[in-house]
């Protein structure tokens, strides 16, 4: 009996560890809970939205929407979490952080008008807070935490630091015309960097992914002299694939096949997109394309109100490809990590494909083999891509990570028309 309880026990331990590592990442955990996006005040919602990163006290907010595919509001509520850089539990106490208690109610909501799937439409703008760094938002139902419905990842800095990125062609000659290389400066003239080896660290972004994030340490250069860092490759540290422009579709209407819409199905109670079939083009040329990078946009062109008129769409995602396993990748499947992401082999004719419900909009997206070393949709130097670089420091005797430095390069602006 004292084996088996040893056992439970141990295996309790086991289980509530995975799940406290799976939770500290983009995810959703139940099928009813839907676009789940969060983006600074001022960010205009007819465009690709920037991420959830803004200055600590610069008088902007967070905001969070998200849709329940319900009749009825329900009793939902968010905690923040304080990290560390690398995205763990910090030494901080909700009071070192938050103001209020940090058990924060959900109470704006507006229910969907006239949609076939009805659902209801969640806002919450995010209190301020009074450090900066790596947070967690953990939104939950009926007043327990443990019955999580999703979290979501977001970052507020200081001004502390400024620095500058360049993107550039890779040293290592093999990889020069299929990845690109960000090399990156830090000033700070104005703060003090006692021992940046010990005391810094960076993260790169690229098409605010965090799957393939990289992460600088040791700076390569430090010009004490001029207030000046430099991160720079001597082998692939800085390099990231530089892939190929995002495929798309264009879900904003429902009542004819827009672009990259090879059919539409409207029944009384459901609506269903089968998107033009796509095949692999890693071989093909480089063709510039001027794409969203990997983002969406919730947009509807017949009703007025995008957030609450618009429609969910079933929509089927096929891909003509030799056997083997592959994922659609972009915002639209969390980069991969949602299980609608795994495309299924129809036996009879060897079409892969996946089905997503998608709440209208503009989606881009991309196809990639599970197995390294394929070559799918092809990577190519001129590819625009958008990285974020983000700068972490941490003071000798400090509980937590700051965040003193935060820029943006090649962001994508584009608006649809």
């Amino acid at each position: 009996m004292k084996k088996l309880t040893l056992t439970l026990l141990l295996l309790t331990v086991v289980f509530t560890t995975i799940w406290a590592q799976k939770r500290w990442t983009d995810s959703v955990y139940v099928d009813h809970i839907k676009t789940v996006l969060m983006y600074p005040s001022n960010a205009p919602l007819d465009a690709p939205l920037p991420p959830p990163i803004i200055a600590l006290g610069g008088g902007e907010s967070l905001i969070l929407k998200f849709d329940d595919l319900a009749y009825d509001a329900a009793d939902y509520q968010i905690e923040l979490i304080h990290c560390d850089a690398d995205w763990e539990v910090s030494k901080l106490k909700a009071t070192d952080y938050l103001t209020e208690f940090n058990q924060f109610r959900i109470n704006q909501y507006e229910y969907s008008i006239n949609t076939r799937i009805p659902y209801v439409h969640y806002t919450f703008r995010l209190p301020n807070l009074l450090v900066s760094g790596n947070y967690i938002l953990k939104a939950y139902q009926n007043s327990n935490p443990e019955d999580v419905l999703f979290t979501k990842r977001f970052m507020i800095f200081e001004p502390r630091v400024s620095a500058q990125a360049q993107i550039i062609a890779p040293n290592k000659t093999s990889l020069r015309l299929s990845h690109q290389q960000v090399n990156v400066e830090v000033y700070y003239p104005n703060f003090e960097v006692i021992n940046p080896q010990e005391n810094l660290k960076i993260s790169i972004r690229q098409n605010q992914r965090w799957d393939n994030a990289k992460k600088l340490i040791s700076p390569t250069f430090a010009r004490e002299d001029r207030k000046l860092l430099e991160f720079r490759a001597f082998e692939d540290e800085l390099t990231f694939p530089a892939g190929n422009e995002f495929r798309f579709v264009d879900l904003r209407t429902v009542n004819f096949k827009s672009r990259n819409v090879a059919d539409i199905i409207i029944e009384e109670e459901q609506v269903m997109a089968l998107v033009a079939r796509s095949k692999a083009r890693g071989q093909q040329a480089f063709a510039e394309n001027l794409d969203i990078n990997g983002q969406y946009v919730i947009q509807n062109r017949e009703r007025g109100n995008s957030q609450l008129e618009s429609e969910y769409v079933y929509t089927t995602f096929e891909l003509e490809a030799p056997k083997g396993q592959y994922q659609l990748l972009g915002a639209l499947s969390n980069w991969g990590s949602m299980t609608e992401a795994t495309l299924k082999t129809d036996p009879n004719d060897g079409v892969h494909y996946t089905e997503l419900l998608l709440k209208q909009g503009w989606y881009d997206f991309i196809f990639e083999a599970v197995k390294a070393g394929t070559s799918l949709e092809g990577n190519f130097f001129q590819t625009e891509n958008e990285y974020d670089i983000i700068i972490y420091y941490r003071d000798f005797g400090g509980r937590y990570d700051q965040i003193i430095g935060y820029t943006r390069i090649n962001p994508n602006q584009r608006r649809l028309n």
